[in-house]
């Protein structure tokens, strides 16, 4: 599903989220699914559906995360959206965890 008019077309899957940096005046239409979008120095949650649309209105970093297989609509002022790399999940952070623990095992002495 495309939108007329926006030269920029993302398909995102549930979860994946895209990252804007300092796209103050980039319109934003979502053709299917739901976002949620979080900007830099500012407190509002913005959740949009299926038709609706948003014109970013803060420069700095703009997260927009897909809420369920979304297609988004974007006019872009500057820098594009791109991906953001995913998050490993608790099972990995924890592993890292560990293993970094493990390499600073200090060697045990002997105690007379």
């Amino acid at each position: 599903m495309r939108c007329p008019g926006y030269p920029d077309t993302y398909d995102l899957a549930d979860g994946e989220t895209l990252e804007l940096v300092d796209g103050t005046g980039t319109a934003l239409r979502i053709a299917r699914g739901m976002v949620w979008i979080t900007m830099e120095r500012d407190t509002r949650d913005i959740v949009l559906a299926a038709g609706d649309t948003f014109v970013i209105d803060r420069p700095g970093l703009t997260l927009i995360a897909a809420q369920a297989p979304t297609t988004l609509c974007a006019m872009t002022r500057g820098s594009k959206a791109r991906p953001r790399e995913p998050r490993p999940g608790l099972a990995q952070r924890a592993i890292r965890w560990l293993e970094s623990l493990g390499a600073r095992r200090r060697t045990p002495a002997v105690y007379y």
